[in-house]
């Protein structure tokens, strides 16, 4: 017996995403979150950026499965690059622009934007905000 393959990506992946956060107890906005980031280090994964870019942060403990206290809403990069607002913002929009249907999301490039973030005396970032749809989630 085959599999049927779904003739919509978004809404079945948006149905296990539900069961996910039912069966862990865990908000359906986080668990989307968490899949959205997923998703997008997947796209940076297969990109020609990808040995640009080192994961750090409360994401990385997510990721090695050491449990976290609390729930983390953005990817924390270290950078071999030029770390201007304009350059990874560009960056950015290249991953957004990456297409895979079959993870039902829309990296929307067009709200890519990027500031200047200044952590404290020794260091300085950049933070780059953009959105994403799961169908109309």
């Amino acid at each position: 017996m085959t599999r049927k393959t779904p003739s919509n990506f978004a809404a079945s992946i948006h149905q296990r995403l539900l069961k996910i956060a039912r069966k862990t107890h865990r908000p359906f906005n986080e668990v989307l979150q968490y899949f959205a980031m997923e998703r997008f280090l997947y796209r940076l994964s297969v990109s020609q950026h990808a040995h640009m870019f080192v994961l750090k942060g409360a994401l990385l403990f997510r990721i090695w499965d050491i449990p976290d206290t609390r729930a983390t809403k953005d990817i924390d990069f270290l950078a071999f690059v030029d770390n201007t607002p304009e350059r990874l913002a560009q960056i950015v929009r290249d991953l957004c622009s990456i297409e895979f249907p079959e993870d039902g999301l829309a990296f929307d490039a067009n709200s890519v934007s990027a500031t200047r973030i200044k952590e404290d005396a020794d260091y300085e970032g950049v933070r780059v905000r953009f959105r994403a749809n799961l169908g109309k989630a």
